[in-house]
C-alpha cells in the first residue's frame, strides 16, 4: 500500500509541533462560534430552492431535461463565484460575509415560495443555490480559523450532523405531501411552512451579524494569555491570523494541490454510487406499487417514502459513525473498515433485490451500504481542512475541491443518463466503490 497519501493527512501541519490551544479557549470559541454556526447551518436546510452539489447526480437521474439544465446551471455558477467570494472572506471582516449570505439565503427563498412555477422561480432557485453554496462552504471555512486542525475534525463533522438532522426534517414535510397518483400536493400547510423556515433564516442571519465574530486576534471575550495562546497556536498551523489579508491571492494555489482532487474524487464519486444504487432499490419499491394499485399495501408505501429519505439520514448515522469511532486516529484503517463495508453491503443490496421481493431487507441493507458511503465522504471532507502537510494552501482548497466534485458529478450523471440501463448503472455503481478505494490507497 502507498503510504504517501497517509502521510499527507497524518503528518503534522508544520515541521514542529506547534503548541496547544487552551482548553478555555476552545470553551469560549464554541460557545462563541461553533454553536451559533451550527444554529446558521440548521436554518440554511429549512430555507427552499436550493439544488445541492452533492445531489446533482440525483437531478440528472430523475429530473426532465429543463429542470436538470437549470440545476446544472446554478451548481456552476456556484463554483465559479466561490473564488472571488472565498477572497472577499478573508479580506473582509468574517461574520459581514456570512450574515450576508445567509440574509440573502432567506430572502430568495421567501421569493421562490411566492412565485408560482415559472421563469421567476427559476431565478429565485439559481439564486438560491448560489447563496447556498457559498455560506455552506464558506461557512466551514470561517470555522477553520477558529480551531487547529486536532480540534477541527470534530466541528466538521457536527455541522454535517446538524445540517442533515435539518435536512431530513425539511424532506419529511414534504414527503408528507407527496402523492404517488399526482405528484406533490402544494398544500396550504407546506406553503405556510416554506414561509416560516426562510423567515428562521432571515432572522438568524440577523442575530448572527451580533453575535458572529471577526477574528481570534480581536476577540474581547478572550483574556490577553488567552488571545497570545491562539495567535500562536492558529499562526503556527495556518498562518490566519496576523496576515490573512495579504494571502487571498493563495487560493489559486489550491488548484495545484493534488491531494485535493484526490479526496473530491473519493468524496463525489463515493455520493454517485449511493445515488444510484438507491435510485435502484427505490425504484423498484415504487414498481412494486405501482403495479398493485387493486392490492394496497401499507408497508411497501412507508418503505418507499423511507427510501426517499435514506440518503439524507444515512448522513446523519455516519456522522454519528465517525464521532463515535474516532477514525481520526487511524486514517487508513477505518478508511479500510468503511470501504469494505460499503462495497460489501452494496452487493449484498442488490442480490436480495434481484433474489427476492423482501424489501425490507433490501432497504435495511441499502440504508447500511449508503451510512458507510456518508460516513467516508464526511471523514475525507473533513480531512482536507484538519489535515495536510502544505499549510500555505490547506484553506484555501475548496475552489479546486468544489469545481473538481462537480465536474465529477456532472461527468457520471451523464453517464447514467444516457445509458438508461439498469444493469449498467447496478454495475458501474457496485464498480466505483473498489476503484475508488484501490485509488485512494495507490495514487501516487
Amino acid at each position: 500500500m502507498n503510504t504517501n497519501i497517509s502521510e499527507s493527512l497524518e503528518s503534522p501541519v508544520s515541521s514542529f509541533s506547534p503548541p496547544k490551544l487552551l482548553d478555555s479557549c476552545s470553551r469560549k470559541f464554541d460557545k462563541k462560534i461553533t454553536i451559533l454556526l451550527l444554529f446558521i447551518y440548521a436554518s440554511l436546510e429549512l430555507g427552499n430552492g436550493a439544488i445541492s452539489i452533492s445531489f446533482l447526480v440525483d437531478s440528472l437521474l430523475n429530473y426532465p431535461s429543463n429542470d436538470t439544465l437549470k440545476s446544472i446551471s446554478a451548481v456552476l455558477a456556484s463554483v465559479l463565484l466561490i473564488v472571488p467570494f472565498l477572497i472577499l472572506l478573508v479580506h473582509s471582516e468574517p461574520k459581514w460575509y456570512v450574515s450576508a449570505m445567509i440574509f440573502l439565503y432567506g430572502i430568495f427563498s421567501i421569493f421562490y415560495t411566492i412565485f408560482e412555477p415559472s421563469t421567476a422561480q427559476d431565478v429565485m432557485m439559481f439564486l438560491s443555490t448560489i447563496t447556498y453554496t457559498l455560506l455552506h462552504y464558506g461557512g466551514i471555512l470561517y470555522l477553520s480559523f477558529w480551531f487547529p486542525s486536532s480540534k477541527l475534525y470534530t466541528r466538521i463533522i457536527l455541522v454535517f450532523l446538524v445540517s442533515y438532522i435539518f435536512r431530513c426534517f425539511n424532506e419529511i414535510v414534504d414527503i408528507a405531501d407527496l402523492d404517488l397518483d399526482t405528484g406533490y400536493e402544494y398544500t396550504p400547510i407546506l406553503v405556510i411552512y416554506n414561509y416560516v423556515g426562510a423567515s428562521v433564516v432571515i432572522i438568524v442571519s440577523i442575530v448572527s451579524i451580533f453575535l458572529l465574530k471577526g477574528y481570534p486576534e480581536n476577540s474581547k471575550f478572550l483574556t490577553e494569555d488567552e488571545k497570545k495562546n491562539a495567535i500562536e497556536v492558529l499562526s503556527a498551523e495556518r498562518g490566519l491570523i496576523s496576515d490573512v489579508k495579504g494571502r487571498a491571492l493563495q487560493i489559486f494555489k489550491g488548484f495545484r494541490n493534488k491531494n485535493v482532487y484526490i479526496k473530491s474524487l473519493i468524496y463525489a464519486l463515493m455520493g454517485i454510487s449511493s445515488i444510484v444504487l438507491n435510485n435502484y432499490y427505490t425504484q423498484i419499491i415504487l414498481n412494486e406499487i405501482t403495479n398493485n394499485e387493486d392490492v394496497f399495501n401499507s408497508t411497501d408505501y412507508r418503505l418507499y417514502y423511507a427510501s426517499l429519505l435514506s440518503l439524507s439520514a444515512s448522513y446523519v448515522f455516519g456522522a454519528i459513525l465517525l464521532l463515535f469511532t474516532k477514525s481520526i486516529k487511524r486514517i487508513n484503517v477505518g478508511l479500510t473498515i468503511m470501504f469494505g463495508f460499503a462495497i460489501l453491503f452494496s452487493i449484498v443490496t442488490v442480490l436480495i433485490s434481484k433474489l427476492s421481493k423482501q424489501y425490507v431487507a433490501v432497504f435495511v441493507a441499502g440504508l447500511i451500504m449508503n451510512i458507510f458511503n456518508s460516513a467516508i465522504q464526511i471523514h475525507i471532507f473533513a480531512l482536507l481542512f484538519a489535515f495536510t502537510n502544505n499549510p500555505s494552501t490547506r484553506i484555501f482548497s475548496m475552489p479546486a475541491f468544489l469545481l473538481s466534485v462537480s465536474i465529477l458529478n456532472l461527468i457520471f450523471g451523464g453517464i447514467f443518463r444516457l445509458a438508461k440501463s439498469d444493469v449498467f448503472n447496478l454495475v458501474l455503481g457496485i464498480m466505483i466503490m473498489p476503484i475508488t478505494a484501490a485509488f485512494t490507497y495507490y495514487t501516487q
